[in-house]
């Protein structure tokens, strides 16, 4: 379902990742670095760019599991 943003309690710590477009996947380290970005600069890479990312980090360590986009 559709979520108004203006009725997120404390959407301004996640305006600080977001991206011009959507979608915008940002993955983030508990220190609130950013690791992985749909976005790189203004140049919008996709959820794809992320998620294969993801599936570099986590293949090995997650039984060769693969994290995909639906559509």
């Amino acid at each position: 379902p559709a979520v108004s943003f203006d009725k997120i309690p404390g959407k301004e710590a996640l305006t600080r990742y977001a991206g011009s477009g959507i979608p915008c996947l940002v993955v983030v380290d508990t220190n609130g670095k950013v690791v992985f970005d749909t976005f790189a600069g203004t140049n919008y890479r996709g959820p794809s760019a992320v998620l294969s990312e993801l599936n570099q980090l986590f293949g090995s360590s997650a039984g060769g599991g693969k994290i995909a986009v639906a559509r």
